[in-house]
């Protein structure tokens, strides 16, 4: 459905309450919906609805592409040539845990400290080490994401901060020690791939023995094209 220089890509369907359908029913749709927004990223610059979303006649719209003409414009402007990667990082806390007490004297001394007074006597030495573990596993985090995210941010400037997940619920490798410490999207530009790759291939090999990268994408520009309807 054309308007002017723009078009949206529609079909049309039944009306549907997709917060009634079944999980395996649901996933369907959602597939299809990322399949025609993943082949035509291939040829345009795409601006992605949400799913879910649905018109009554081509009229309607028609007056949401002239209505919203301009926000159309400038979001295309912004991720002309580009598609989203997301890059998930995540870390084997108990590997990163052993690491810490290795380098760190003072934690190794209240380790022993509270070993060595048992349960009851020991039990302010096991709080005091338990916020000690706490603040360096914090620390050692931020310092991981502070060096990766300067890293990819030098070549990829434009990105977004999302939520970080549950790897046990969400990763199909359910690995029950490796968690989420960052979930980033990245706008590339869709030959600037093997750019990326290879800084994070870098990066894997890097911290090896502590993180797991895994990167998403190309996808169509969610986190980078947002239009007020």
């Amino acid at each position: 459905v054309s308007y002017k220089d723009i078009a949206a890509a529609v079909s049309n369907i039944h009306l549907i309450n997709f917060g009634k359908l079944d999980k395996k029913e649901l996933t369907q749709f959602v597939a299809a919906h990322e399949q025609v927004n993943s082949n035509l990223i291939k040829k345009y610059d795409v601006i992605p609805m949400r799913f879910g979303m649905m018109a009554e006649n081509e009229e309607e719209i028609r007056n949401i592409l002239t209505k919203a003409y301009i926000q159309f414009k400038t979001a295309l402007e912004r991720i002309t040539g580009k598609a989203e990667f997301v890059v998930q990082i995540f870390w084997y806390e108990k590997k990163v845990l052993e690491k810490i007490v290795r380098e760190n004297t003072e934690i190794q001394k209240l380790k022993k400290e509270a070993e060595s007074k048992g349960r009851i006597l020991g039990f302010a030495s096991r709080m005091k080490l338990g916020k000690r573990l706490f603040e360096a596993i914090e620390s050692r985090r931020k310092e991981y994401t502070a060096d990766i995210l300067k890293d990819l941010t030098t070549s990829f400037p434009d990105f977004s901060a999302s939520k970080l997940l549950d790897a046990n619920k969400d990763d199909i490798f359910y690995e029950t020690d490796k968690k989420m410490i960052l979930n980033y999207s990245f706008l590339v530009g869709k030959m600037e791939e093997s750019i990326l790759k290879s800084q994070l291939n870098k990066l894997a090999e890097k911290y090896k023995d502590e993180l797991k990268f895994k990167y998403i994408g190309p996808m169509a520009p969610y986190s980078f094209a947002v239009i007020n309807l």
